[in-house]
């Protein structure tokens, strides 16, 4: 049997040993971009241990709590009235953040203690995507906007909520009883 030999010349021999050498080197190269995975950091937790239980508490179980949000919201109502009276025509709006305003999250804060962990962003994705059902209201909240509303006026919320989880805020909104037919984050 014979082998025949091909000869090539030398241009064609640097450009091969070039185009070896740059895969080569191209995939060692990428091969060392590629970082090992990393599992995500612990939780960490609360530090000094229960720091947010009084102010927790407070919220949850305070007369004194609850009856100054009823007092501000009814302040906030005869202001709005007050303004009405005044101005004939026009249209108007009032802005309201969600979170601690209309929404408690009351309930995020006590999962936190109960678990002595600190606060944490993937904790309060997980409560805005899965938590939507145990949100409670802020006294006196809902009776503001529903009477805001009867009057004509528009109830704009404002809020830092993650985009991604905006129909599960409306959800907690709607089965709060809020409108929330155009909520804006």
């Amino acid at each position: 049997m014979r082998i025949k030999t091909i000869y090539c010349g030398f241009v064609a021999k640097v450009a091969m040993s070039g185009l070896v050498i740059v895969f080569a080197t191209g995939t060692w190269v990428s091969g060392q971009d590629s970082p090992a995975p990393v599992a995500p950091p612990a939780y960490k937790a609360e530090d000094p241990p229960n720091r947010s239980l009084d102010a927790n508490l407070y919220m949850e179980t305070s007369a004194e709590y609850r009856a100054n949000c009823y007092q501000a919201y009814n302040l906030a109502l005869f202001r709005l009235k007050e303004a009405l009276a005044k101005q004939k025509s026009g249209k108007f709006a009032v802005v309201m953040d969600l979170d601690e305003t209309a929404v408690d999250n009351s309930g995020f804060q006590a999962m936190q203690l109960r678990s002595g962990l600190g606060y944490d962003q993937r904790l309060w994705d997980a409560w805005e995507e899965q938590g939507f059902d145990k949100v409670g209201l802020i006294p006196g909240a809902k009776e503001f906007i529903l009477e805001a509303r009867k009057l004509g006026i528009t109830v704009v919320y404002i809020s830092n909520r993650n985009e991604k989880f905006r129909e599960q805020t409306k959800k907690a909104l709607t089965r709060l009883g809020i409108p929330a037919e155009r909520t804006t984050f």
